[in-house]
């Protein structure tokens, strides 16, 4: 998603190409782009789903899980994420797939999720617990 950034944004957010201001001129929102949660759950499923193989030198799963995180890393942006990753049911399942991972994953995929938690702290850390929305 870093690559050819204004056309993979042009896609969430379901706008022509062509029609599109600077993607620094986007504004984040409150509401989640039209395709937000549909590439979320494909993320989602992506690292949340077991590996294939037994682990072994090589793991082919792991090229997945590390494409996965660069992809949720830019999705988490609130010009795309609004406020949906705040919502209490996806805020627990985000964080506890994530404590799963560090758990679990090898220091390679660790650099990538720790990015992630990274760029979910600068863009949403300032609201605290109160940002979270109560159910």
């Amino acid at each position: 998603m870093d690559q050819a950034e204004r056309f993979v944004s042009a896609a969430i957010l379901g706008q022509d190409p062509s029609q599109m201001p600077n993607v620094d001129g986007i504004e984040p929102s409150t509401e989640p782009a039209p395709l937000f949660y549909v590439i979320f759950g494909l993320i989602f499923e992506a690292l949340a789903s077991p590996p294939t193989q037994p682990t072994s030198a090589v793991d082919p799963n792991s090229n997945t899980g590390i494409a996965s995180l660069r992809a949720l890393k830019s999705l988490i942006d609130p010009r795309y994420s609004g406020k949906a990753l705040l919502e209490p049911a996806v805020f627990k399942e985000f964080f506890s797939l994530c404590h799963r991972m560090a758990m679990v994953e090898n220091a390679r995929t660790l650099v990538h999720l720790l990015e992630v938690i990274h760029v979910f702290s600068k863009h949403f850390g300032h609201l605290g617990t109160e940002g979270v929305m109560s159910p």
